[in-house]
């Protein structure tokens, strides 16, 4: 079948196709906040199956040439797509069931059909939210455990490690072009600045400390708008935006949802509180010979992680728009632009990294 160049582009030929049966009276409901990446929508029609459902979530391209030539060059489509196609069926997992998954041979288009979760709470960064952090840590180390080791995971190309020197050369390259942008544009104090610019001269160097860590499945980008909680009208807690899911330490998920989602102040209140509690649910689901000081250790590592993916972010997105974003969340985007900042300084990041 075609596949969409967008999610307004997707007609009834498309949907029928796609799910196996006659559909009818198609509207397309577009989700503007879902994903810098990726177009999204609601779609809802009819159909004569009596037990299918009536409403999906579809993710395709972006509109911008610009960011769908950029998502074909870091994968995340692929990644995606193959996630749910590998995935997509085990309702053990904690994610969208996952009803049709298909990209294009240039790696430029895709349709993904998911469950519509909108009866659940999706989570918000800008406000901080200490209780929905730790409903978070309840459930990962459960998801985390499954793949301790990397055990039964594909080894196809599209599940990288950032470890391994290609894909860490490749990020470092990344920051060559994104720290300078990010930190141009956002009010960043010298020292975080500073330590941008280590990072990006050794980047590769530092990632080559994950090879000798533990290992697990990795969301890769894991904050609280990446969330459905489950809601007063019902739902189910789930991760979705799996674009950037590899193979890699677990601090670096561990870091990326306390670092991003709670102030400098909660942070720093609750921080030890919430590695233990995260480090007794992985023992709790089975992982052995992992201590809590070497989850701390990992905690701390992970800020590199979670540090180069604000770069990256920061390099696409305007300060305006944060600023709007967070106006319109009732948090305040300096305070959100200053988290990782303030967290490399309080663990230290730097002398820790050597």
């Amino acid at each position: 079948m075609d596949l969409p160049e967008t999610v307004e582009s997707i007609t009834p030929e498309m949907l029928s196709s796609a799910l196996g049966t006659e559909i009818a009276n198609l509207t397309v409901t577009p989700v503007a906040a879902q994903g810098a990446l990726s177009s999204a929508a609601l779609v809802r029609f009819e159909t004569s199956e009596v037990d299918h459902p009536r409403t999906l979530f579809a993710k395709a391209a972006h509109a911008s040439e610009v960011i769908r030539d950029a998502s074909r060059q870091t994968a995340s489509y692929l990644r995606e797509v193959r996630f749910y196609q590998t995935f997509g069926a085990d309702t053990d997992l904690p994610m969208p069931r996952c009803y049709f998954a298909e990209l294009s041979e240039d790696g430029e288009r895709f349709l993904l059909l998911l469950e519509d979760l909108g009866d659940g709470r999706v989570g918000n960064y800008f406000r901080s939210n200490v209780a929905d952090v730790e409903a978070v840590l309840d459930e990962l180390p459960a998801f985390h455990a499954r793949w301790w080791g990397g055990v039964e995971l594909p080894a196809e190309g599209w599940l990288w490690r950032p470890d391994l020197p290609a894909a860490a050369a490749g990020y470092q390259q990344g920051l060559q072009a994104t720290v300078p942008i990010t930190t141009s544009r956002f009010s960043f104090g010298d020292p975080f600045r500073e330590a941008m610019e280590v990072l990006t001269a050794q980047f590769a160097e530092i990632a080559a400390r994950w090879r000798d860590r533990a290992v697990t499945l990795l969301h890769g980008d894991l904050h609280l708008q990446q969330v459905f909680f489950p809601g007063a009208s019902g739902g189910r807690f789930a991760l979705f935006d799996w674009q950037t899911v590899m193979v890699g330490n677990p601090g670096i998920d561990l870091a990326r949802v306390v670092t991003m989602d709670l102030t400098a102040e909660d942070r720093r209140t609750h921080e030890r509180d919430l590695v233990a509690r995260y480090h007794a649910g992985l023992v709790a689901a089975g992982v052995s010979d992992y201590d809590l000081d070497t989850c701390w250790q990992d905690y701390r590592l992970g800020q590199v992680w979670s540090a180069m993916m604000l770069m990256n972010a920061g390099s696409v997105i305007t300060q305006e728009a944060v600023e709007q974003l967070a106006t319109a969340s009732g948090g305040s985007a300096a305070d959100f632009i200053g988290r990782m900042g303030h967290a490399w300084a309080d663990l230290e990041v730097g002398e820790f990294l050597g």
